[in-house]
């Protein structure tokens, strides 16, 4: 009963990816792994017991530590706080996220069509999610103060993630080459910036990302999808993906003075950790040329 209410709210709060996360987090996972017949029976042998099931299923240290995150959250709104101790979390490997390099871009841009280029920018610029960027209508940008806002679209069940609306800046000449596209189009203000060719939000962004490296000749020629497509013969190469640009947005931010607060709201993360996973793939202004004048430097030239 517990479990089958706390999705109920989750469904109707949250998006319908993070539902169907925590319906089967916790009505399949927690069911078959909690015996105990109520929430406030809940003890810490019950916890490690879940993390063990799905280390049995095969789930790694990262994906056990979010699943562990949903099912805490569920017995927290029922009073039971403090299930586990700091050393039974999960260990893992918080990778430095990737970003694209200047030289990808630049090649990217250069292999762009027209239309295909400002999107490209659009991304870049505003470090929006795939949901958020399919969902931005025109009025949406605010041209007098280069502004770009995600906010929720009930026509086409669109909620901003932890339903927070926000703000981001934009650079005044990607707002200019904005300015001409709606221009060019007749765009009205409920219309999507970047829709598919009936008019509605596009599922297909990512496949833009990929096509414009392999038509710049970027793509690896390692990468093999799990249907068995190769990246040496089409656009399927793994290093090249839209969220990525989420990740360069956050890193150049971070490496040009935006401080970590501000690059929260931009972003629109809940909490704050999810920000600093960036400051690993940052290097100071100064590092590298503190490194070439030590005295290692020396030692290897």
């Amino acid at each position: 009963m517990a479990i089958d209410s706390y999705l109920d709210l989750v469904k109707h709060h949250r998006s319908p990816l993070t539902y169907r996360t925590y319906r089967y987090t916790l009505d399949t996972l927690l069911r078959e792994s909690y015996t105990k017949a109520y929430v406030d029976q809940v003890e810490r042998q019950d916890i490690l017991k879940f993390m063990t099931d799905c280390y049995r299923l095969g789930l790694g240290s990262s994906t056990v530590y979010d699943k562990l995150v949903v099912v805490l959250q569920l017995f927290k709104r029922h009073g039971k706080t403090k299930l586990i101790e700091s050393n039974d979390w999960p260990d893992y490997v918080d990778a430095i996220r990737p970003i694209y390099e200047a030289e990808e871009i630049g090649a990217m841009l250069r292999y762009a069509g027209e239309g295909e280029a400002i999107f490209l920018k659009f991304l870049l610029a505003s470090g929006f999610r795939d949901r958020e960027v399919r969902h931005t209508t025109w009025r949406d940008l605010d041209f007098r103060n280069s502004l770009v806002r995600v906010t929720a679209k009930p026509v086409w069940g669109f909620r901003p993630k932890n339903w927070e609306e926000r703000a981001v800046p934009l650079p005044s000449a990607l707002i200019e080459q904005l300015q001409r596209l709606r221009e060019s189009r007749n765009g009205l203000p409920a219309q999507l910036i970047f829709p598919n060719s009936k008019g509605n939000p596009d599922s297909e962004n990512d496949m833009i990302v990929k096509r414009v490296a392999q038509r710049s000749k970027l793509n690896c020629g390692q990468c093999i999808t799990k249907h068995g497509n190769k990246c040496v013969e089409g656009p399927h190469c793994h290093h090249f993906f839209l969220h990525k640009f989420r990740h360069t947005f956050a890193t150049e931010h971070l490496r040009h003075g935006v401080d970590i607060r501000t690059l929260q709201s931009w972003m629109g993360h809940r909490d704050i950790r999810s920000t600093m996973v960036y400051l690993k793939g940052v290097q100071s202004k100064d590092a590298l040329a503190k490194v070439n004048a030590g005295a290692l430097a020396r030692y290897v030239a």
